[in-house]
This record gives C-alpha cells, structure tokens and sequence, in this order.
C-alpha cells in the first residue's frame, strides 16, 4: 500500500487581501523575533566586549554555517511538492535530525584544531556546547516546512517567538551573572531548542520512526539545487566572518558580527517574512506568467516603499543609534554599518528574484548566483582585508556589483519577469530614501549642541518619515495608496476567500 498523501496546499485567493492577511503572522515572527534579538543584543554588547563577541562569532559562523545546511536541506523542496505524503515528511525529518546528530558530534572533534588555527583562545569548548545546536536544525526545519506548506504563518509564528524568547532570558540570565561569551553560547541552544519544543507540542504532522529511500530521492530531486542555492548564500556571509577572522583577528570579527547583528535586525523586521510569504504565493502562480509578473511588480514596489527608508535612515543616523543603544566601545562599527545598509537596500530589492526562481522550480540557477558572489567577496577580502575592518566590509559589499546584473538577467529569461518590472517598481522609494538620508546627514551637523542622541534619533526620525511620504505623494500617489489599502486589508474583518 502507498503512504497516506498529506494535505495539499490550500486553494486559496493570492490576492493582496489574503497575502495581507498572511504577512501580519509572518510580519510578527520575523519581526518579533528581531526586535527580541535586538533588545538582546543591546544588552549583551555592554556587559560582553568586542573580543569576546568575536569568539562567540567565529563559533557562530561555524554552527549556523552548519545548522544552515542542516535546517534548509529539504525545506523548499517540502513546501513546493504538490504531491507530498507522509513518508515524505518523515524520512526528512530523520534525515536531517541525523545529519545534525553527525555534525554536532564533527564539531566537538575538530574545535582545538579550529582554536589553534585562528589563534583565538577559547574557541574549542565554545564551538563544542554551542553546537548542540544542531540536531535542533532538522526538527525546525523540517515541521516549520510543512506549517509554512499550509500557509500556517501563526503557528510558526509562535513556535519563532517561544524560541527568542527562551534565548534572550538565557543569555540574559548568564551575562547579568558575570558568564561573558558564555552568555552568547546559551542564547543560541536555548533559542533552537526552544524553537523545536515548541513545535513537537503541536506537530503539524505525527511522525513516524521510517526512512524511505524512494521517498528521500524524490524530495532531493528539488531539493539538492535549492538547498545548494541557500546554502551557499549562507555560506557567503559566514566563510566571510571566518576568513575575516583568519586575516584581522577576534576583535576585529566583534566589530564586524555586531554590526552584521544589528543591521540583519532591521533586515529581519521585514525581509525574511516577505520571502516567506512571496515562496507559496508565487509557487502557486508558476503556471501563470502574467500573474507572477504583476505579483512580482506589487511585492516588489510595497517591500521598497516600507524597508528602503528604514535602512536609509540608520544610514544617516548610525553614530547617534551605535551610541544610544551599544556604547561607545563600539563606535567602530559604525562605518560598517553603513556599508551593511546599502547593502542590504539592494538585498532587500532583489530578494523577490530568488523567490520567482524557486517559485518555478529553477533554484539550481541561484547556486552560480552565490558562486559568483562567493568567488567575488572572498577574492577582494584576501585582497583588502589587511588595511582593516572596513576595508574587509566593503570586500563584502562588492559582490552585490556582480550578482545583481546576474540575477536580474536569469530572473528575466527563465521566469519571464523583464528586467524593467523588476526594477522600475522600487525606483521612487530609492530616490526619496536617498535624498532623505542626505537630508537627516545635513540635519545632523547642524543639530544644537543641547540635542542629546536618544533626541536627536526620536526627532530626526519623525521629521525623515515626514519628509519621505511627502516627497513620494508628491510625485505619486499610487504607491502610497496601494500601501494603505494592503494595510486595511491585513487588519480588516476576514472575508471569505475566493478560489483561483
């Protein structure tokens, strides 16, 4: 007898309504879940130095690098199989709880080597007990998959909040007690297992102890060219970390990942629940070219108008922000803070390009992508590394000059999306953050002296928010008012959804 076929995914509406209604839960994980890491952060970077942070880095870069392989081996590939049974879903969760088992247990036997090689005393045990990790990789892969599969955006919601949140209270708890790096180790077990607990209370499907070769072959099928793809993107930011490390040092790497930490925050408010929610709605649009272009084109020009001005703005205002809310100890992490807003500006503009390709089963195509972008960032690292941290950070901007021509160029061929709709709908919101960001800069050197930071940032980001809807209204008013009418449609009653 053949296995039990799960649920398809829902025929529902992909109009803006039901994707409104959809991103106020993925909005609440991923924004929940940053400003929890934010407030941890702010925290732990006064009562732990940038020499310790950047231990905790380097075995940070290496467990995510890690877990990163582990968590996306075969999320894709489970949320896009039309036909998926429950042989599917068990033979991946106990592939990938396995594969976590192993690279835990690689960690462990490799940490005084890795201590040795970057010369950062210490490593060894903090890599070790912050790996255990790992086999939490592939409960929350794969269960947050299969919710994310039903456009169950709630429950992942909460199972991401549950995490944060025992990992601020444990990293809290031991840096508040005099734990320094271990505080940060603590904050990353406890926030994935946390996660994974929270989703084996209520499991979105009941596992069965089997692995079905078969079954396994079919889901790599998919899943080997996306999970290459994601993990190599991945593996972009975090070898990064590791040769910066190899090159500039400990302290160097502290100034780099608290930067990193504090612009992929603001990033995470809203980057990560766009993707989320775009991957099932465009995958259910595949078929229809016309209808991926125009959902391309308002994802693209609503994820612009709200996250450019954001990243704009702590652009401009990145010395009060570093002061205010991380101390002066790091007041050298405020030009790469900079360098990491423009970055992920483009990022944030170009990560709809990533979803259509998954969307129509061609994320084999995104793994030359991160090829290219790995080649480019590594070679200009080894090249610049030695003049400093931000010269090692602009290394790291750099490959964003190589892969959005690249992108936009497959991204246009193969899901038929011209370059123009992919670019012209974040045109605007572009120029207005621009030229708001330089106005907020030319506001700051003529503060008074009696305008502390904490009320410098309060008002120049009324008077920056102020001036950017002014200047895109303006010019046009369309993209203001389809804004607002997402909006109402997300916090409106629910209506009935109509099929496709």
């Amino acid at each position: 007898m053949g296995c039990p076929v799960m649920p398809r995914l829902p025929v529902r509406s992909s109009n803006r309504a039901a994707a409104a209604r959809n991103l106020v839960w993925v909005a609440l994980e991923s924004g929940g879940v940053s400003l929890i890491s934010f407030a941890t952060l702010l925290i732990l970077a006064r009562l732990i130095g940038p020499q310790e942070f950047g231990v905790a880095g380097l075995a940070l870069s290496i467990v995510l690098l890690l877990y990163a392989a582990v968590e996306m081996l075969f999320h894709d590939a489970l949320v896009q199989r039309p036909d998926l049974d429950a042989a599917h879903a068990d033979s991946a969760f106990w592939t990938s709880v396995g594969a976590g088992v192993a690279l835990m247990s690689g960690c462990w036997l490799a940490g005084p080597a890795l201590e040795q090689s970057f010369a950062a005393p210490g490593l060894a045990p903090v890599l070790g007990v912050m790996s255990l990790c790992l086999p939490f990789a592939g409960v929350n892969g794969v269960l947050a998959a299969l919710l994310r599969r039903d456009l169950a955006f709630k429950r992942v919601a909460t199972r991401s909040l549950a995490g944060r949140m025992a990992g601020a209270v444990a990293g809290l708890v031991l840096a508040l007690t005099g734990f320094g790096v271990w505080a940060l180790v603590a904050q990353q077990v406890a926030m994935t297992a946390g996660s994974a607990l929270a989703l084996c209370l209520h499991p979105p499907h009941r596992l069965q102890l089997r692995v079905s070769q078969r079954h396994l072959l079919e889901l790599l099928r998919f899943a080997l060219p996306a999970f290459t793809a994601g993990f190599l993107w991945q593996a972009n930011l975090r070898l990064f970390v590791l040769a910066a490390g190899l090159i500039l040092g400990t302290t160097a790497v502290g100034y780099l990942t608290v930067a990193m930490r504090v612009v992929d925050t603001a990033r995470g408010l809203l980057g990560s629940a766009l993707h989320q929610l775009a991957l099932p709605l465009f995958a259910r649009r595949q078929s229809d070219r016309a209808a991926l272009v125009r959902g391309f084109r308002e994802a693209t020009e609503l994820a612009a108008l709200v996250t450019q001005p954001l990243f704009a703005g702590l652009f401009a205002l990145a010395p009060e922000v570093v002061a205010v809310c991380l101390g002066s100890v790091w007041e050298p992490s405020v030009p790469l803070i900079r360098v990491l807003c423009v970055v992920a500006m483009v990022q944030l503009l170009r990560q709809f390009g990533t979803v259509a390709l998954t969307a129509v089963g061609r994320p084999g195509l995104l793994a030359w992508q991160n090829v290219l972008g790995l080649a480019v960032s590594l070679g200009l690292l080894l090249l610049a590394g030695p003049y400093g941290a931000l010269a090692a950070m602009l290394a790291w901007a750099a490959r964003f000059v190589a892969v959005v021509p690249f992108n936009a160029l497959v991204v246009s061929r193969v899901a038929g999306i011209p370059v123009s709709d992919q670019m012209l709908p974040a045109l605007l919101p572009v120029l207005a953050s621009g030229l708001m960001a330089a106005a907020l800069m030319a506001a700051r050197a003529d503060s008074p002296a009696w305008l502390g930071n904490a009320e410098a940032i309060l008002l120049l980001t009324l008077v920056g928010s102020v001036l950017y809807i002014m200047m895109v209204g303006l010019v046009d008013r369309g993209p203001l008012t389809r804004l607002l009418g997402f909006v109402r449609s997300a916090l409106g009653p629910r209506r009935p959804l109509a099929a496709e």
